[in-house]
């Protein structure tokens, strides 16, 4: 999803142990277990067409084939390739809901947008799963649902209460006790979890090529290599300069999220483009296996620095999580996720680590995705949070709707383009909110 540079690459999955691989070797389990990239085009010459995506993730490449099936000629320009930003980088879990919970949305949105917003974010997976079932998409997909498990009473209060508010709308969700959660994650460190039915994983590198193939299958034209240069008004259509060509649209979508540069000003300080940190552990043996998060489900805890974790098809346990602000470049950069392996899942003791990475997620301030429309034709949306599989591809189906004349298809307001105060320093004090939350955790 990137329309800049960035100088870190996504390399393969090299077998290493993390004490043992070289400084630099930073190495994804996605890329070495993905499914076939499809068929792309360079960017070559002048195009016409409806309309123009600038990122090739989630939200962009949902966005055109959506968009596509609705018969409208379609452009995605990635400065890349299909899935190097977080959307070929994140956990894989596909999550329901967002930071607001229920009860609280209302209050943010008013009675109608609120219950707009939560329909939105209540079935987002389900336009996940049901894409991949139509589409028939190479993607390891499963729908056991997820977990989340309260580290702390506060947060266990905090369940309850989202458990009760979803239960009110239908959605069968479960609190289970201690000795339930321990049995189903395979750790004592929890005090109770959510049981959500709607949650599940895949494989997210190929979830990503997937979209991108059948988006082409439908006739959409997708670029890689492709950064976006300037984005300006020309009469009444809209031109994207590359370096090796120009497109003209009527409409553009930008959909960057965490790799947002500085095509439009102003964008990249709505948002913290924070790294998420990912290991993920050798194949465990099936005994070993079956200990830990025995139902195949994912979770993602209540820590204010998050720790997630899931395991893949072949019995790798995947954990990430937050760290420093920088790009990691060597295994020492992970031992953050280490500790925390240890922490939670002591039989794991000798288990080595094979694969260690990162990607940036796009944080906003007050924790929900933003929707602007800085002039006609043009519509930026970017700010998951690190929930970006479910509503990103959500999103894209909206916004084909919204190009298509549902004025309403928009599940978020549109709000102006507001610059979070003193940007510059975000290094600083995201690293500063980083090491403060670690420690209230630990308490």
């Amino acid at each position: 999803m990137t329309a800049g540079h960035d100088r870190s690459e996504i390399a393969t999955c090299s077998g290493l142990a993390a004490d043992t691989a070289p400084a630099g070797a930073i190495h994804s389990l996605w890329l070495d277990t993905a499914c076939q990239a499809p068929i792309t085009q360079r960017m070559e010459g002048s195009l016409e067409v409806d309309v123009a995506i600038v990122g090739g993730g989630y939200t962009g490449l949902s966005s055109a084939l959506h968009l596509a099936e609705n018969g409208l000629k379609v452009a995605v320009l990635e400065a890349r390739e299909i899935g190097y930003g977080a959307s070929g980088r994140n956990g894989g879990q596909v999550n329901p809901g967002f930071k607001l919970d229920p009860h609280e949305v209302a209050g943010r949105y008013g009675v109608e947008a609120g219950e707009r917003a939560l329909r939105f974010v209540h079935s987002a997976p389900d336009r996940v799963f049901e894409l991949v079932s139509r589409y028939s998409m190479e993607c390891a997909p499963i729908r056991p649902g997820s977990l989340t498990p309260a580290h702390s009473e506060a947060a266990l209060r905090m369940l309850e209460r989202r458990a009760e508010g979803w239960a009110t709308r239908g959605v069968r969700v479960r609190m289970l006790d201690q000795g339930e959660t321990e049995r189903e994650i395979g750790t004592s460190r929890y005090l109770g979890a959510l049981l959500d039915p709607r949650g599940g994983s895949l494989q997210p590198l190929s979830y990503v090529r997937e979209l991108a193939r059948i988006a082409i299958e439908k006739g959409a034209r997708v670029f890689e290599g492709a950064a976006v240069r300037s984005l300006r008004k020309r009469a009444s259509a809209w031109v994207t300069t590359t370096a090796h060509g120009e497109v003209r649209a009527r409409r553009v979508i930008v959909a960057t999220n965490g790799y947002t540069g500085r095509l439009l000003p102003g964008l990249r300080q709505t948002i913290i483009a924070a790294n998420s940190f990912q290991l993920a552990t050798a194949p465990l043996d099936p005994s070993l296996a079956s200990t830990i998060l025995r139902g195949g489900r994912t979770a993602s805890d209540t820590r204010r620095i998050v720790r997630y974790f899931r395991k893949d098809p072949e019995n790798r346990l995947v954990i990430g999580g937050r760290g420093h602000f920088g790009e990691p470049t060597r295994a020492r950069d992970f031992s953050h996720l280490q500790g925390a392996l240890r922490e939670l899942f002591p039989q794991l003791a000798g288990v080595p680590i094979e694969c260690h990475w990162a990607g940036r997620v796009a944080l906003t301030q007050d924790g929900v995705p933003h929707i602007h429309e800085p002039e006609e034709g043009l519509l930026v949306v970017l700010g998951y949070n690190g929930r970006g599989i479910a509503m990103g591809t959500a999103m894209g189906q909206a916004i084909a709707e919204y190009v298509g004349g549902n004025a309403g298809a928009l599940p978020f307001p549109v709000t102006p383009v507001r610059r979070i105060p003193m940007h510059v320093f975000q290094r600083l004090y995201l690293a500063a909110a980083v090491n403060w939350f670690m420690f209230r955790d630990s308490l």
